[in-house]
């Protein structure tokens, strides 16, 4: 069973890996760098955030005995809501670590008092089928976004 794990500043090396592949990222706005001198900025604006503002966390699969992905959700001031972003490494898509994740999120949010949790994507991502595959409401769409009640 997966579960959620802040990471370490010196595992970030993990998040690195995610974010510059680029065929993990293809779906969201393409790979982009995160060298190591950024790491401490990162660390502590983001994985050290009060939660009810930012939650950072990999994924780790304790059968594999490594981080799969990542999850995190940030408040947004101009939406008023919580929304959130999942990865999942591009060769490990079909192995249900996203669902798991969202589950595991939603397990958090729930811990941390939160409400709801939504998540906004680009009407032509494939992460539409699969918020929908998990039986999500849309809360909002327009011609470029669908935005999925969690």
């Amino acid at each position: 069973m997966a579960y959620l794990v802040k990471p370490e500043l010196s595992e970030l090396n993990y998040r690195r890996k995610l974010h510059e592949s680029a065929l993990t990222m293809s779906d969201l706005h393409g790979p982009e760098a995160f060298p190591k001198e950024e790491w401490a900025a990162f660390y502590e604006r983001y994985a050290e955030a009060d939660p009810k503002e930012f939650l950072y966390r990999y994924i780790f699969c304790p059968s594999c005995n490594d981080f799969v992905g990542e999850v995190q959700w940030k408040y947004s001031t101009e939406h008023r809501r919580y929304e959130i972003q999942i990865i999942v490494e591009h060769s490990l898509r079909l192995e249900e670590y996203g669902r798991k994740g969202i589950a595991l999120l939603e397990k958090e949010a729930k811990a941390d008092g939160l409400d709801a949790l939504y998540a906004c994507t680009d009407r032509k991502n494939p992460a539409v089928g699969f918020f929908e595959h998990l039986g999500k409401k849309k809360a909002e769409e327009d011609q470029d976004t669908v935005t999925f009640l969690l």
